[in-house]
């Protein structure tokens, strides 16, 4: 029986993609987004829903939102389409949220990539919860002994 395979292992801690492994193929965004572009982001989000998308400022607004937001997610969608991976979750919500900026629907582009972003955030927490939860119970299983054989008294 042959051990390799065609993913990478990471050390305890680490993650390939977002934890999801089990695919085989590791080209996802990376880790969920992190504090401070999510932090902006949605500052960002909040003064253009404030400014309302028809102004300049509006539309500059939700674009700047966007690209702090979503921008590990469309580069990930890009190099999967260029690793020939096209059609992944990244992909799938690159094209949904550029459709409703195509649209005209700027603060449900923003909304829809905040959205997946946060999904992907709490997953990441669950799954580190879930790693830690497995190596404290297997801490917990006794020692591999060999064998004893029992002396029989005759």
């Amino acid at each position: 029986m042959s051990t390799e395979h065609s993913h990478e292992h990471f050390p305890e801690g680490a993650s390939c993609c977002s934890g999801s492994c089990g695919s085989g193929s590791c080209c996802c965004s990376g880790d969920a987004i992190g504090p401070v572009p999510a932090v902006l982001g949605i500052a960002l989000f909040i003064s253009a829903l404030a400014a309302g998308g028809d102004s300049l400022a509006g539309m500059a607004a939700y674009v700047g939102s966007y690209l702090l937001i979503g921008w590990d997610v469309l580069k990930a969608a890009f190099l999967g389409m260029m690793r020939g991976r096209a059609i992944n979750e990244n992909f799938l919500m690159s094209i949904a949220s550029l459709g409703a900026m195509f649209l005209g629907d700027y603060s449900e582009a923003v909304g829809v990539m905040l959205f997946y972003r946060v999904g992907e955030y709490l997953q990441e927490r669950a799954v580190g919860s879930s790693r830690r939860s497995v190596s404290e119970l297997m801490s917990l299983r006794p020692e591999d002994r060999p064998c004893e054989k029992s002396r029989s008294r005759r």
